[in-house]
């Protein structure tokens, strides 16, 4: 875990867990968000209370220990955060380091990333070699280049009880390309240019974060760049509608297959259930508070404000 300097630190650069969102290959992270975290416009996420990421801790010795044993070396853990030598906003905090002739010092032979994963994630973990998720070898590349050395580890265990490990050997190519993306990326970051947004709800969450109000004005824009982002906006809206009629048409006919009853099972293993909910119980407190003698003035002291939400509406022409 990373203590509360190494987090600061990270303001200052991309660490190698990074890299992956702003290559736009996390499912956890968007590009954007990342920008917010280093622009100071938002905080970065609070784990604490995660039990995956408390387990993920918990587990992370047992697993390095694993790897020690089967692969007979011994490896480090230093919880150090390392700066490339050339680009010093390229950074990584490696999980543990194995040094040549086990002397500890500056040139590693190889680093280690240990994971752990729940079993429904586990068919994006191959057998072997470096066939891991992207974001875990966008990590291991990443690592590499800010290392200098020719080889990442990482080892996994999946569902507690299912442990593989995998080796990514450097690759030059994926090196130039990814440090590219994270200069350009950088480079917004200090001139306050925010990445383009992409499909993922974190990119949604963090727009609301950079564009928090609107100003009350209706701009005028040419098309311009903006026309293929309205053209699928319209295409994909009529896509929407059409699918929510055909939705809605075909759960109708089995709701009338499964009439009075609570569900269907086809011969195929396809279930269907059609159940009511518990009924639901709403307090109206204002009439409750009024009914007690309460004034308008004390049900005001007690009345806290939600903002509320930007809602974006389109409106085509035709």
């Amino acid at each position: 875990m990373l203590s509360k300097e190494q987090l600061d630190m990270r303001r200052e650069g991309i660490g190698a867990s990074e890299i992956a969102a702003i290559c736009g290959l996390s499912p956890f992270v968007s590009a954007l968000q990342v920008y917010l975290i280093k622009r100071g416009i938002e905080e970065p996420a609070d784990l604490s209370d995660n039990q995956a990421v408390e387990w993920g801790n918990r587990l992370e010795a047992t697993v390095a220990k694993k790897y020690a044993e089967e692969n007979g070396v011994a490896i480090t853990r230093l919880n150090k955060t390392y700066v490339h030598a050339k680009n010093p906003w390229m950074m990584c905090t490696p999980d543990a380091e194995i040094f040549d002739d086990f002397e500890v010092g500056e040139v590693i032979d190889y680093g280690l990333e240990v994971k752990t994963a729940g079993t429904r994630s586990a068919f994006r973990w191959g057998e072997k070699g470096d066939d891991m998720p992207p974001e875990y070898l966008m990590q291991c590349a990443w690592s590499c280049a800010v290392r200098d050395c020719g080889r990442w580890d990482l080892a996994v265990l999946i569902g507690g009880n299912d442990y593989r490990p995998y080796t990514y050997h450097r690759d030059m190519s994926l090196e130039q390309r990814i440090i590219a993306i994270g200069r350009e990326f950088w480079e917004g970051v200090q001139s306050g240019i925010p990445p383009d947004p992409d499909a993922s709800e974190s990119a949604k969450k963090a727009l609301v974060g950079l564009y928090p109000e609107d100003q009350g004005e209706i701009i005028a824009v040419t098309n311009g760049d903006l026309g293929q982002w309205i053209e699928q906006l319209r295409v994909s809206k009529d896509a929407e509608k059409k699918a929510i009629v055909d939705k809605r048409e075909a759960e109708n006919h089995i709701k009338k297959a499964i009439g009075d009853n609570a569900g269907i099972e086809t011969a195929s293993g396809d279930r269907f259930t059609w159940k009511k909910n518990k009924d639901g119980k709403k307090v109206h407190w204002d009439d409750l508070a009024r009914e007690l003698g309460a004034t308008h003035e004390q049900v005001k002291l007690h009345t806290t404000v939600t903002p509320g939400a930007r809602v974006f509406r389109a409106k085509f022409a035709d």
